[in-house]
């Protein structure tokens, strides 16, 4: 998590993202030192971990210091590595925050209020899908 200008960047809180085959590996674990406690989360989940104690006053981090200094961002900017995934963006929803996100070409995207219909068949070709 960073804050950005047009002139800087500044990180402000991460997160170490422990892929599943590390948190089922317990001799990778115990060689490269991760704690027991420890284990697999999704990046986007973790990504909403770190907006959550960025604006928490009391919250505590994973090492028992202060984590939240009281910021929510004007907005969130990711790519569709987080933007694909509708739980994330729901998330931001949720927490009232503004997002601009990367999406690939096979989202459907629509205006809230949107409704789906779907054409009347011709009775030849294929039915036609809602849109």
């Amino acid at each position: 998590m960073h804050a950005v200008s047009d002139a800087a960047s500044c990180p402000l809180n991460w997160r170490l993202f422990l892929p599943q085959e590390w948190a089922d590996d317990a001799v990778r674990r115990r060689r490269t030192g991760v704690p027991e406690d420890v284990g697999h989360r999704e990046k986007w989940r973790l990504a909403l971990d770190a907006l959550d104690a960025l604006d928490a006053l009391d919250a505590l981090d994973v090492l028992d210091e202060p984590a939240g200094w009281g910021l929510v961002p004007p907005v969130v900017v990711a790519d569709a590595g987080y933007g694909q995934n509708a739980d994330f963006r729901a998330g931001l929803a949720e927490r009232e925050i503004r997002y601009v996100v990367g999406i690939c070409s096979d989202i459907t995207v629509q205006p809230h209020e949107a409704t789906p219909s779907t054409p009347a068949w011709s009775g030849s070709g294929r039915r036609p899908v809602p849109r």
